[in-house]
């Protein structure tokens, strides 16, 4: 049926409905009945009870309002049980909306709703049940601002109120909750509630005019009539709370309820930390001013006034410096243990300024800043940078200590009398009895003598000793130091000494540092020929003084050497060149004598180099390593071979050498330029580099003594240096040779070069420019020849093959063939290099300059050149290198021309005429 009215009124057995809960469980019951009824429902009005609410259903759709409730859902069901999906239901008196599903049991008699539920701000996730009078309820959340919504349902004391909703402030949301609600007497069971949630960016207030405390992320557990909340990621004025929480134990007891709040920190015991406790009326008289402590400090804060609040604190000191009020102490360690007003320090390190260290158990009396205990005392400590003046060790004792006005602390066993007004005045009458306790006396053998010390203050100290027994590596008029009277100060921790004559200054800070006039330092026993046991953390400088370097001593105008706490050793100097140096360094031809240097001697390697980079020095072991720029390095070669072996044969050498704008002048003669060099020699390898401009040379040779060599584009200049002479000009040469020294070969090549000052060729010259020209007329043109400049032959190009061997000794000049301006020269030499003897047969080659003349005229060509379209004669070089012998055919060779140049001017029509034949033989 399809229904539609205006009003309707529906009876059954009268009961109380007062609120929205129930008036929506109890209407529902007639929904099965009236469903069966009818297809559509429109009625504007019906009443049940006089409940009036309208009602529209059609299709499964229902839509209901009344003065509690307001739906809009689709139904479903059976005569057991309904479904509602529900679009829209609004609660009005509890200002809830909600939309899910909800499921009616008939059977069950219960209401289960699954879905959303929407109140003022909060959104919740929510699964309720209805059922005997008892709403179930199960809720998590999105993001919601506070807790306010169950004040009205939750009676808490003010203690817990105030954690529970003003304390806390951040982005809440409920993980999960669990609740149970009373539908009769509308009370929430506190005992059944259960769950999590999270506040990001939280401010967590402890006190008023405290600091608030921030956390990203904190956790909330409420369980057992308990409220925890986990200061995760939780920070105090930058400091770390992490594990530190607040908890509410039996939270709706006003009798029995408490708050306990637990602060976990690894930071400074400082203000900030002691402020909070004092908030709460713990009062600790101590802080920390630097370094880190790990504490935990639990207050338990009872609800009633009647019971007394309890603080217990375990604080783990790390390295730390702490002030109990006036009173400034540094501690490695300690464990601090707050019982209320007691403060028990175990397992402590204690170090007063200083000068006393020792770890044991204190017991504090804070109200009287008085302590006593036992202590192991490590020393009695007045230091200098590592060294101790003063370390008393290994001596167990009680101790009694005044921190109210001044510090007092009494020694009886050694001769040392300690007082502190506004300075601290300790009289230590024998050192001898100091020497065992004292790293500063040993480690300058300070073995007897007194001292007396004026302390304004850590930072100040000042002493007068006489002191004896020193073992330093130092020599005075060549005898060791062995004592001074001295005065000084140690400020800052830094020890300054002096003898009375100022020559001599020691200062001790993190290092010992010398500072020598006209003294001699030892590094190395020479005489014993082995290292002595190097010195640790020494710093030397030196003015007017001697270095002994392993046996080597050089002079130094001023220098300043290190030794590091490994003995490797690092200076700067201006130090003269050793005289056992065989070679000169020069500047722009000015010899240097003194360098500033700057190198290390670490791990046996040496490291040397002067300030600016240009002289570079390695040695590791049998490796030396040396690179120079813009040097002039001179040294004459050792006249006596057996130096030379002596000091080649040493085991396995290793050189690497380089460098850039370095110049050798061997014997004071022979420069050889390098622009740039490598060169890389070792017993099994030999491999040298050299550039200069363009001219570029390697060799190389392996452990079988067979080597290369290839000499690239050597300038005329290159040549000359080398040679020292004047003996080429323009031009350029290349060269290569391979093998060993019992076959050697190899290959000169010659472009464009003019030779000056080569004999064996300025003889020939001389012997050719002076031959009569009554001779030859043609002879006397000396355009002919282009000879014109007496003493200089033109080379344009050339080669000469080249062939040594060491058992005769002798070089022997193959397949010459230079071809030059006027003159080329053709044949085979050998040279003695046992007595620098020559022997050459040559051919000298002329007319060419005729012959290019008369070459476009075939039959003149033929009358004057003959077959070879050339004039020449045979030559025998022979004699001393310097100054040969020059024998010749050219006078022969001269008379004979006339009568040639005859004769073919006869048999030039048959030869000319025979050649065309062959000419034409030849195209065909």
């Amino acid at each position: 049926m399809i229904l539609r009215v205006d009003n309707i009124e529906y009876k059954y057995i009268e009961s109380e409905v007062e609120d929205s809960v129930e008036a929506s469980k109890n209407d529902l019951t007639i929904l099965p009945k009236v469903l069966r009824l009818f297809e559509e429902i429109d009625i504007k009005n019906i009443s049940i009870n006089d409940n009036n609410f309208k009602i529209y259903i059609k299709d499964g759709k229902i839509e209901l309002e009344n003065k509690f409730l307001s739906v809009d859902a689709r139904i479903s069901g059976n005569y057991n049980q309904i479904f509602l999906d529900i679009e829209n239901l609004y609660l009005k008196d509890y200002k809830v909306r909600a939309s899910g599903r909800a499921k009616l049991d008939y059977f069950d008699s219960e209401l289960n709703y699954v879905g959303k539920v929407y109140y003022e701000n909060l959104e919740l996730t929510s699964n309720i049940s209805f059922k005997n009078d008892l709403m179930k309820f199960f809720i998590s959340s999105e993001t919601f601002e506070n807790l306010y919504f169950l004040k009205n349902s939750l009676e808490l004391p003010e203690v817990a109120e105030s954690w529970m909703y003003d304390n806390v402030k951040g982005e809440m949301k409920l993980e999960g909750f669990y609740g149970e609600f009373n539908l009769q007497n509308y009370t929430l069971d506190i005992n059944s509630l259960e769950g999590n949630a999270t506040i990001k960016n939280a401010e967590i207030e402890f006190q008023k005019g405290i600091d608030k405390i921030h956390s990203k992320d904190l956790k909330i557990k409420f369980k057992n009539n308990s409220l925890k909340i986990d200061l995760e990621d939780a920070f105090f004025k930058n400091k770390e709370l992490n594990n530190s929480f607040v908890k509410i134990n039996n939270i709706a007891d006003s009798e029995n309820g408490e708050v306990l709040i637990n602060i976990e920190t690894k930071s400074a015991l400082d203000k900030d930390i002691i402020k909070i406790l004092s908030s709460y009326g713990v009062d600790i008289p101590l802080e920390q001013t630097k370094g880190k402590t790990e504490a935990k400090v639990l207050l338990t804060i009872p609800y009633s006034s009647e019971k007394m609040m309890k603080t217990k604190g375990e604080f783990i000191i790390e390295p730390s410096t702490i002030a109990i009020g006036n009173f400034v102490f540094n501690s490695k360690k300690a464990e601090l243990f707050l019982n209320d007003s007691e403060l028990n320090i175990k397992k402590a390190n204690f170090i007063f300024q200083d000068m006393i260290e020792a770890n044991g158990d204190i017991k504090f009396d804070l109200s009287t800043l008085k302590a006593n205990g036992n202590l192991d005392i490590r020393k009695v400590f007045l230091a200098s940078g590592n060294d101790s003046i003063i370390e008393l060790k290994n001596q167990k004792s009680k101790i009694n200590m005044n921190f109210k006005n001044n510090t007092s602390i009494s020694l009886d066993d050694l001769d040392i009398d300690i007082s502190y007004d506004t300075k601290l005045n300790i009289y230590i009458k024998d050192l001898k009895k100091i020497y065992p306790h004292s790293k500063l006396l040993q480690t300058n053998s300070i073995k007897d003598g007194e001292i007396y010390l004026i302390i304004y203050d850590e930072n100040k100290i000042n002493l007068y000793a006489t002191v004896s027994g020193l073992e330093l590596p130092i020599k005075k008029d060549g005898n060791f130091i062995s004592s001074f009277d001295i005065y000084g100060d140690i400020t800052n921790n830094i020890v300054s000494l002096s003898t009375l004559d100022g020559s001599l200054k020691l200062k001790v800070d993190d290092k010992t540092n010398i500072s020598l006039d006209k003294y001699e330092v030892i590094i190395v026993n020479s005489e014993e020929e082995k290292e002595s046991e190097l010195p640790k953390n020494l710093r030397v400088e030196l003015t007017n003084s001697i270095i002994d370097l392993f046996g080597t001593k050089i002079r130094l105008k001023d220098a300043d050497v290190s030794f590091d706490e490994k003995s490797d050793i690092y200076f700067n100097a201006n130090a003269r060149i050793p005289k056992k140096v065989p070679v000169i360094l020069k500047k722009e031809n000015k010899e240097i004598k003194y360098l500033d240097l700057t190198g290390s001697y670490k791990n046996k390697k040496v490291k040397l180099e002067t300030k600016d980079g240009d002289l570079k020095v390695r040695i590791d072991g049998n490796n030396y390593t040396l690179f120079t720029k813009d040097y002039e390095i001179y040294y004459n070669l050792p006249k006596d071979e057996n130096k030379t072996k002596k000091a080649t044969s040493n085991e396995d050498i290793k050189l690497n050498l380089s460098g850039e704008n370095t110049t050798v002048v061997l014997n004071n003669e022979h420069k050889l330029k390098a622009s740039k060099y490598n060169a890389n020699i070792s017993e099994n390898r030999k491999f040298i580099y050299i550039e200069s401009d363009k001219t570029k040379f390697t060799y190389s040779e392996d452990n079988k003594n067979y080597f290369d060599i290839y000499l690239s584009k050597a300038s005329s200049k290159f040549v000359n240096n080398l040679s020292n002479k004047e003996a080429l000009e323009g031009g350029y040469l290349d060269f290569y040779a391979n093998g060993t020294m019992k076959n050697l070969k190899g290959q000169l090549f010659i472009k464009d070069t003019k030779v000056k000052e080569l004999s064996t060729i300025n003889n020939i010259l001389f012997f050719i420019q002076t031959s009569p020209g009554l001779i030859n007329p043609l002879f006397a043109i000396p355009a002919v020849l282009n000879l014109d400049d007496i003493g200089h032959y033109e080379i344009e190009k050339g080669s000469i093959k080249l062939l040594y061997s060491d058992n005769m000794n002798v070089l022997y000049l193959n397949d010459i063939n230079l071809i030059g301006n006027g003159m080329d020269l053709e044949g085979n030499a050998y040279i003695n290099l046992n007595n620098n003897d020559i022997n050459a047969d040559l051919n000298l080659i002329f007319m060419k300059t005729y012959s290019n003349v008369v070459n476009v005229l075939p039959v003149v060509n033929y009358i004057l050149l003959g077959d070879d379209r050339r004039v020449d004669s045979r030559i025998k070089v022979s004699g001393d290198l310097k100054d040969p012998k020059i024998e010749s055919n050219l006078l022969g060779d001269s008379l004979n021309a006339p009568v040639n140049i005859l004769k073919r001017t006869i048999n030039a029509p048959v030869d000319i005429f025979n050649n065309f034949i062959k000419n034409n033989d030849k195209k065909e």
